[in-house]
């Protein structure tokens, strides 16, 4: 699955916003997961100098994560991703929320990269922040996430009306006003 650039939507309820931590202790960013009423979205954003060079992600049933016998992620066979050819600062990837389960796991890996001008000085690997998948195993991380209800704004109708007169209640309709708005 190819990335994907999004406007800023109104999406429902709270997203769930994670720490990207790189090297197992740096802050690299941020992964942000929300839905609408029709799409899910996962996003990294990478801050404090870093840039995304590679993206790893599985969303679904913990059950069904790409693991190898001793339990550790295989992250080559998560099945949405890719690589950068040139870094990016943001990355988001789009689902249909129907696809999933009321609640589910998601474990997002990126590699990162820090520059001092064309120099590059840090090269780390990162996952958003949550508990570890192979309590014995690597640092692999996964957190969870269940869908947002969507619901209704209430629909306002404004009018503005007003009557004529001093001393006495009235109707502006009386008077021959129909002017509303």
């Amino acid at each position: 699955m190819k990335a994907m650039t999004t406007t800023e939507g109104e999406y429902c309820g709270t997203p769930t916003v994670v720490m990207l931590t790189a090297g197992q202790h740096i802050d690299a960013g941020t992964v942000t997961v929300s839905n609408d009423s029709n799409y899910l979205y996962v996003t990294y954003s990478a801050s404090n100098g870093y840039q995304i060079t590679e993206t790893r992600l599985y969303v679904g049933p913990q059950a069904r994560i790409p693991t190898n016998k001793k339990g550790n992620p295989q992250i080559v066979l998560y099945p949405y991703g890719e690589t950068f050819i040139s870094p990016v600062g943001e990355v988001t990837y789009k689902f249909n929320l129907s696809n999933f389960d009321d609640c589910f796991v998601v474990s997002d890996h990126a590699v990162v990269v820090k520059y001092d001008g064309d120099v590059l000085v840090g090269k780390q690997t990162a996952w958003g922040a949550g508990s570890q998948l192979n309590a014995s195993g690597s640092w692999a991380i996964l957190f969870d996430y269940c869908k947002q209800a969507c619901t209704d704004q209430p629909i306002y109708f404004k009018e503005t009306a007003f009557a004529y007169g001093y001393d006495y209640a009235t109707c502006f309709l009386d008077w021959g006003f129909s002017r509303w708005g």
